[in-house]
């Protein structure tokens, strides 16, 4: 399903969706909310393992800055792995939401409902910057085991699961995270023309071309600044006590979220956090009260 948010435009799309059909509405629309069947498995929204189309669909919400929306328990219970494959992308949706795989019908795929309130702007999105490659080395070489078990199935597939999820933390623990910013269309068009001088200018070389340049970037960044103030304060004018907005966002500031991958224990996945709380207590108490 995607819907878009302006013109309430909803189409109905396929399960096997081409990156290249992501572009196009990627590239046509500026707000968008596309969810559905997507039959993308990757780790970061709950599977036990990635596919092609998984791959892909993450390097493309990285590369256009998109956020990737799915619940905390999975979507599809069929006769193999229990997987999360009905998730949701969305574009310049910046609102708070919640959302929830919810067991209501006979069908192997649940329904995912989602929550958005939208009477606080999420303005705190964020995204992953590329890791320190020297960091991620270091801590993937002391993380980094042999594996003992390598001549069974079910041996080789924990080792790999395993190797997975080292490689997994030692990205996360290594990555910096940046504010995204949302521009007005006055400085998005800047933008643009910024960039169009300096290409005049590298090929140029001429003192006019990089004082245009110079100059103009001068002006964006001042009215980037202007902006961010701005919305910061239209923000915090509109906080109150009596609707617990104020309590709402000094929470949110505060709160530093971490998504903990699905852990393996016992030929078991674990998905809920409270699970995943229980299974690595009860692991810690074995190990230290042997």
């Amino acid at each position: 399903m995607f819907l878009h948010k302006e013109t309430r435009l909803l189409i109905s799309i396929e399960t096997f969706f081409p990156i290249n059909d992501f572009n196009l509405l990627h590239n046509r629309f500026n707000n968008y909310f596309l969810g559905g069947d997507l039959n993308s498995h990757h780790r970061k929204w709950n599977c036990s393992r990635a596919n092609s189309f998984g791959i892909n669909l993450y390097k493309f919400t990285n590369d256009n800055r998109l956020h990737i929306a799915a619940p905390p328990t999975p979507t599809r219970y069929g006769t193999n792995t229990p997987s999360t494959i009905d998730i949701a992308l969305f574009k310049n949706l910046n609102y708070r939401y919640t959302c929830e795989s919810v067991s209501a019908l006979t069908s192997d795929h649940n329904p995912v409902i989602y929550h958005f309130d939208l009477t606080i702007p999420n303005i705190d999105s964020q995204n992953y910057n590329i890791p320190n490659w020297s960091k991620f080395t270091q801590h993937l070489s002391t993380a980094i085991y042999t594996p003992h078990d390598l001549n069974t199935i079910s041996g080789i597939e924990d080792s790999i699961k395993l190797l997975t999820d080292i490689v997994y933390t030692c990205h996360d623990s290594t990555s910096k995270q940046h504010k995204i910013s949302h521009f007005t269309n006055d400085i998005k068009i800047k933008i643009k023309e910024r960039n169009r001088l300096r290409k005049i200018w590298q090929a140029s070389r001429h003192p006019q071309d990089k004082q245009n340049y110079y100059d103009l970037n001068t002006l964006i960044q001042q009215e980037i600044k202007i902006n961010k103030n701005t919305s910061w304060n239209n923000h915090l004018n509109s906080l109150s006590t009596h609707d617990n907005s104020l309590w709402k966002t000094i929470k949110s500031i505060k709160k530093q979220e971490h998504i903990i991958p699905p852990l393996y224990y016992n030929n078991n996945l674990v998905y809920i956090n409270i699970d995943k709380a229980n299974t690595l207590a009860a692991q810690y108490q074995q190990q230290f009260s042997q």
